[in-house]
């Protein structure tokens, strides 16, 4: 109910202003969207918005569910964080 609610009101925000990646992005991890979590990460690290949270990256506990994705993999090679 509530996180359906606060998803719908990020999402329509987000079509009429500025609205930071990583919102969205924890809201679907809570969802266990992930590829649309995803999606919004690589937003944030294409506009280079979200600078701290894109740091924790690597060690927060939050991305666990994501460690095996490609994607997810690929963008820490992107932000620097592994070869």
């Amino acid at each position: 109910g509530e996180a359906h609610r606060a998803l719908h009101e990020l999402t329509s925000k987000a079509k009429e202003e500025y609205v930071a990646p990583m919102n969205l992005t924890r809201v679907y991890l809570g969802f266990r969207d992930h590829d649309r979590a995803l999606d919004w990460l690589e937003r944030a690290q294409r506009e280079g918005s979200s600078t701290f949270w894109l740091m924790t990256m690597n060690s927060d506990p939050m991305y666990d569910t994501l460690r095996g994705d490609p994607r997810f993999q690929t963008l820490l090679k992107r932000i620097g964080f592994q070869k």
